[in-house]
């Protein structure tokens, strides 16, 4: 299970982070969503954890403090908290259905 759980995340990793370089100006929320990370603001109509995770890590890596790396920061945070729920839901049907249940939900989420 352990190396299902490895597979799972890298290629749910690569799913989620392909071709994630498009201007951040292309979707209407996230010019808006750079402007919270950069101010330091909260909106309640954002994920607060989203919000909070991105600055953490763009501070952390020292990503520049313009709205395109910011938000591509953010968009590489969000697909490792997906790959970490499609490993998590693997897991659970694991626990509950066996293998070949673990490989199905995996592949389904």
């Amino acid at each position: 299970m352990w190396a299902l759980s490895a597979l799972l995340f890298v290629f749910s990793l690569a799913l989620f982070t392909w071709k994630n370089d498009f201007p951040y100006y292309y979707h209407v929320d996230e010019p808006l969503e750079a402007l919270l990370v950069l101010e330091g603001a909260t909106h309640f109509h954002h994920p607060l954890l989203m919000g909070n995770f991105t600055d953490l890590v763009s501070r952390i890596f020292q990503v520049p403090r313009t709205p395109q790396p910011i938000v591509e920061t953010g968009r590489w945070c969000m697909a490792v908290f997906g790959a970490i729920a499609v490993v998590a839901f693997a897991w659970l049907a694991f626990r509950y259905g066996g293998l070949l249940a673990a490989c199905a939900v995996g592949l389904l989420v």
